[in-house]
This record gives C-alpha cells, structure tokens and sequence, in this order.
C-alpha cells in the first residue's frame, strides 16, 4: 500500500487499476475492518475504473494521531 500523511496520521492508500478511464470508486471499511475485507471485490470493480481502498485512522497499516 502507499502512504498518505497528514496532520501527523499515515494513511494506507492502494489503487487499483489506476490508469482505467471509468469514474474512479472509493471503498471504505466499515468499524473493525481494513482494506483487505474488500479484496475479493477489487477485480471485479476495477476493470473499467479505478479503484481506491484505504485503512482508516489506526487500523492495519495506517497510524493513529500521538496527540
């Protein structure tokens, strides 16, 4: 995954399908979830568009604020 910081928290970012020419979609987990629950989905998804997955604050790969 790649990382996105802002306002001292990492984001885990993974895009697939970047260069696909469709209305890009965003998946987003929901409480006690990562990213990952949506694997099984991407491929299907992302075959004409992009498909946008991330960890929300403090779950899996991303980071909670230290303040």
């Amino acid at each position: 995954m790649n990382r996105l910081q802002r306002d001292g928290v990492t984001l885990a970012v993974r895009v697939h399908n970047p260069l696909a020419r469709g209305v890009p979609v965003l998946l987003t987990h929901g409480f006690g979830a990562t990213a990952g629950m949506w694997e099984p989905n991407v491929d299907a998804l992302s075959v004409d568009r992009p498909v946008i997955v991330w960890d929300q604050r403090a779950t899996a790969a991303a980071t909670h604020p230290t303040t």
